[in-house]
């Protein structure tokens, strides 16, 4: 198998990610709260997938050796420079992207208090399970950020396909559908995460993340093989959690295929959007 032929198996099912129905109906603020509400834990649990891929390709111990793969390690490093501690310059934001999302939850009136409480649970030393079973997050994240855990304790070809092809590679497409409903001089913080996104991921993290997954299978296609599964895995729990979203929204007015999302002006925030 070849990263090629991964793609082809996992067509279908990225493209019911990327083009999920969530995408195509007209949103209110309302709904956009909700949504984000949904996300921010696979904006959060992102990372584990990262610092998992980042702990087998570099020494983080000491006393230190050098990396088995110099490129690798490069390469993960710098996606965790930017994930963990970016400089947003026409915002003046330097943060992980996981407070940037935090901050446009806040720019649009959307509940933090949950993914706060978990954070502070975790702080204190609460076993991961106990902490988010305790959060209120709400139960179709719970079950996101469970796989994603899951994930992360796999072999690390199988780490590095569900951050590509669960990840990297679908974002800047997903993210591409939202973006077309901020107006220019709104949403600044939210506009920023997205373009940032958009841009970063589409043209650097993914490059270097399937370089890190050919680097990882190389000729064995038993590695291959457990790849294919994990992208499997990784996009069919993304459609889970899409389509409990969108069921958590309710019956709405649907748009045609391929038609940009709009929003509704239901609440002063409305401001933040094209209307």
């Amino acid at each position: 198998m070849s990263i090629e032929a991964l793609r082809h198996e996992i067509e279908e099912l990225r493209l019911e990610v990327t083009r999920h129905p969530l995408f195509f109906r007209q949103w209110s603020i309302s709904d956009l709260r909700k949504v984000m509400e949904h996300h921010v834990i696979a904006v959060w649990d992102f990372m584990a997938l990262a610092k998992t891929l980042q702990r087998g390709l570099t020494s983080m111990e000491s006393p230190w050796l050098p990396p088995e793969d110099p490129i690798a390690a490069r390469m993960i490093n710098e996606i965790i420079v930017a994930e963990e501690s970016d400089r947003i310059d026409p915002i003046n934001f330097h943060g992980s992207h996981f407070e940037l999302y935090l901050a446009a939850m806040d720019e649009v009136g959307a509940d933090v208090s949950a993914a706060e409480r978990f954070l502070a649970s975790l702080a204190t030393g609460t076993p991961f399970v106990l902490a988010l079973e305790a959060s209120r997050i709400p139960p179709a994240s719970q079950r996101f950020v469970r796989h994603t855990m899951s994930m992360a304790q796999r072999s690390l070809h199988e780490v590095a396909a569900s951050f590509l092809f669960g990840r990297e590679d679908v974002i800047p497409e997903m993210f591409q559908h939202i973006l077309p409903i901020l107006p220019n001089s709104s949403c600044v913080h939210f506009r920023a995460y997205l373009e940032r996104h958009i841009h970063i991921d589409g043209e650097n993290h993914g490059p270097m993340a399937v370089r890190l997954l050919e680097s990882l299978c190389g000729q064995s296609q038993k590695r291959w093989r457990e790849a294919a599964d994990a992208a499997a895995s990784s996009l069919a729990a993304r459609r889970r959690l899409w389509d409990d979203v969108l069921a958590a929204l309710g019956p709405h007015v649907s748009l045609s295929q391929g038609e940009p999302l709009a929003t509704t002006a239901d609440t002063a925030v409305a401001s933040c959007f094209n209307l």
